[in-house]
């Protein structure tokens, strides 16, 4: 009976976020894509090379 007993009956919507939430979950968003970008996918690429010097073959 409670299961489908909503916070705000008769709200299809989720409710609206405060601004300053949605403003720091975009600059973390754009500091995640920075540090993937810079730092994780380089390191992936030195992995790759250097599996192809010690097998000779990529895999």
């Amino acid at each position: 009976m409670n299961e489908s007993r909503r916070l705000f009956p008769g709200r299809t919507k989720p409710a609206p976020t405060c601004p300053v939430t949605l403003a720091v979950n975009r600059q973390t968003a754009k500091l995640e894509r920075r540090f993937i970008a810079n730092e994780i996918e380089p390191a992936l690429s030195d992995i790759d090379d250097k599996q192809r010097d010690r097998y000779g073959v990529d895999d």
